[in-house]
């Protein structure tokens, strides 16, 4: 018998990792999609970055950060063996929202 359905690709994570600014750490970031939470994709994307930038560029310091009330992405943060340094200020591109963030950092020896 065969199967009529034709899988369609479809994007579910998206997230960056570079220098910040000036101040030797390297951030990373991910963006899951919705439907994708609570599957291990964002630690996964993450880990798999900062290997990245280990590997290629000889990265011992990394950075991020969540607004503080999306505990999902703090828990994915300390995964990747980032711990809880300050709060800072979360903003949207556009300026239109502003809240607490909480940062995190590590330093590899």
């Amino acid at each position: 018998m065969r199967n009529n359905f034709t899988a369609v690709p479809k994007l579910i994570d998206s997230g960056d990792i570079g220098p910040h600014g000036n101040t030797g750490y390297w951030r990373f970031c991910c963006n899951i999609r919705y439907d994708c939470w609570g599957n291990g994709y964002a630690t996964e994307a993450a880990q798999a970055m900062m290997d990245y930038a280990r590997k290629a560029f000889g990265v011992t310091h990394f950075c991020a950060s969540h607004a503080e009330p999306n505990l999902a992405s703090g828990r994915v943060i300390a995964k990747c063996g980032l711990e809880f340094v300050r709060y800072g200020i979360w903003s949207k591109l556009d300026g239109s929202c502003k809240m607490r963030s909480m940062e995190y950092e590590r330093v590899e020896v």
